[in-house]
């Protein structure tokens, strides 16, 4: 099984929230939705998430380098989003889930 780091940045009450999955899918639209929700909704960056079987890639945003996979919150807004720009390997399923 895959070990999963849980790299956080912030700390947010999220009890009751909503969650969003932004993995790829087919055309990327499950990502370019949810990278666009992200900004519109103006949420804060509260982790990356890092495996031994993710990608060795970081994507370039506003000129700052991000982990393939990451999670944008609100607690005001009640709102969660996990967005990754690669689909993770089956054999993270579970290690995910089990950290959220």
């Amino acid at each position: 099984m895959s070990i999963i780091e849980i790299r956080k940045f912030k700390d947010m009450e999220l009890k009751g929230a909503t969650i969003i999955e932004g993995l790829p899918s087919i055309g990327l639209v499950s990502t370019i939705v949810a990278t666009y929700l992200i900004n519109f909704l103006k949420l804060d960056q509260l982790c990356a998430v890092d495996s031994e079987v993710s990608p060795t890639t970081s994507m370039i945003y506003a000129t700052k380098p991000k982990f393939p996979a990451r999670i944008y919150a609100s607690s005001e807004k009640k709102i969660g989003i996990f967005l990754a720009e690669f689909t993770p390997t089956p054999s993270l399923h579970r290690p995910l889930v089990k950290n959220f």
